[in-house]
């Protein structure tokens, strides 16, 4: 479950099925709060986007930058400490 702030400043409650799901509706508007023309122009419009993430999260992060036409090339793990 996630909640978004729109740009007029009202929010929106987004409920999903699962993690897998969540973590690529979070790139999804992340890309376009940054990059509204994505919608009309595709990934052409946009300079290459990457995603850094820690060298443990979930798979879906990759699977998401797939689906989203960012590839899993630009998924840049993070190493962690032990903490």
């Amino acid at each position: 479950m996630m909640l978004i702030m729109t740009r007029k400043g009202n929010y929106v409650l987004l409920c999903t099925l699962g993690g897998a799901i969540s973590n690529m509706y979070a790139m999804l508007i992340a890309r376009f709060k940054m990059f509204p023309e994505v919608k009309e122009k595709g990934m052409a419009a946009v300079p290459r986007l990457i995603a850094f993430t820690s060298e443990h999260s979930h798979f879906s992060l990759k699977k998401g930058a797939a689906a989203l036409g960012i590839g899993t090339d630009s998924v840049i793990l993070i190493k962690c400490d032990e903490r």
